[in-house]
């Protein structure tokens, strides 16, 4: 677990049972954010604002005890840096390059690229954008997606490569508006998401990270569906299904076969699966009952084996995050306002 504090000018990783506290004192006085760490768990990687750069942002790399830190930042003209954001998403699986996003200083939205050593800056924005945000990359690490504004000022989400040499726009046959929602890309590397058509009806897509072979999945047009994740061997979908309040979780296959759908035991809403353990055996999700309480449940991907994990004495409860493990890092409210943590271990 990562976190900053002391007004962000310090960062901490610690064990997700509290234990193996590391102050990272090397970055101590850089005002910025520690937003990720890398799967081997030896670097992290933020945000920071030099005292010295009259407030520009720039991006890092370090290890997880602050030394060997690297400044990753747009290369200045003339002496002045010209951006006045900068936010690091991530890292590819090779740890070689950093991707994120930036805002000039004509306030202009821009996708980048750079090399771990702070080299190789690229600029990812397609040509004919105005602006561009990216929002993650694929698990090859050859792609990331996001969305871009044309000169007319329509949106539409793209993928390009790390080099910004090959972009393709994510189009599915009547979208409205040519903007679906990228929800994210499975670990075969296929990109999922959603879409409203020219009727104004809910649709879902696959296709590849380069845009080819883009299909939807033939069920739930009526229905409101919304994709919130993907298992982790790619493929399985899951998400929400129905109309407010009474939301149902379903799982699908991404080729659009094997759909459930499920509620737990007792009278339900906002019924949302958060992830699928690793096995893919398991759904771990959250719903609320009608005095307004969050829960926290796990159950089989079919809906049984139904248990929910909400400590007795909690009126609000949430997954954090889950290791490889399979064991839960999970936080509930108690009526004291008092926020606690407990994990479970499947």
């Amino acid at each position: 677990m990562i976190g900053t504090f002391n007004s962000g000018k310090n960062s901490f990783i610690l064990n997700l049972d509290g234990t193996n506290n590391i102050y990272s004192t090397n970055l101590t006085g850089l005002i910025g954010e520690v937003v990720g760490l890398t799967s081997d768990g030896k670097k992290i990687f933020g945000d920071y604002y030099p005292s010295n750069q009259n407030g520009e942002a720039r991006n890092f790399i370090a290890n997880i005890d602050g030394t060997n830190f690297t400044n990753l930042s747009i290369p200045n003209q003339q002496g002045i840096w010209r951006i006045t954001w900068m936010r690091i998403m991530g890292l590819t699986p090779d740890q070689s390059k950093a991707f994120g996003n930036f805002t000039d200083l004509n306030f202009k939205n821009n996708a980048y690229s750079i090399n771990a050593d702070g080299s190789g800056f690229k600029n990812l924005t397609p040509p004919n954008a105005i602006s561009s945000t990216i929002s993650g990359i694929s698990p090859d690490g050859l792609y990331v997606w996001g969305y871009y504004q044309d000169k007319s000022g329509n949106s539409h989400a793209f993928t390009s490569n790390l080099e910004g040499t090959s972009y393709a726009v994510i189009n599915p046959n009547n979208s409205l508006y040519n903007t679906p929602s990228i929800i994210g890309v499975t670990n075969n590397n296929k990109i999922y998401g959603n879409y409203y058509d020219n009727n104004f009806k809910f649709h879902f897509f696959v296709c590849n990270t380069d845009g080819s072979n883009l299909h939807e999945l033939p069920a739930l047009y009526d229905n409101n569906p919304v994709i919130t994740g993907s298992s982790d061997d790619g493929t399985k979908i899951y998400g929400q299904i129905g109309t407010q309040p009474l939301l149902r979780a379903f799982i699908m296959n991404t080729d659009g076969t094997d759909f459930i759908t499920f509620v737990p035991p007792k009278f339900a809403t906002y019924v949302s699966i958060v992830k699928l353990t690793s096995d893919g055996n398991n759904a771990i999700g959250t719903y609320k009952t009608f005095d307004g309480n969050s829960h926290l449940f796990i159950s089989k991907i079919d809906g049984s084996n139904f248990i929910d994990l909400t400590p007795s004495d909690a009126i609000n409860s949430k997954l954090i995050t889950i290791d490889k493990n399979n064991c839960l890092l999970c936080g509930f409210q108690t009526p004291d306002k008092i926020m606690h943590g407990f994990t479970y271990q499947i």
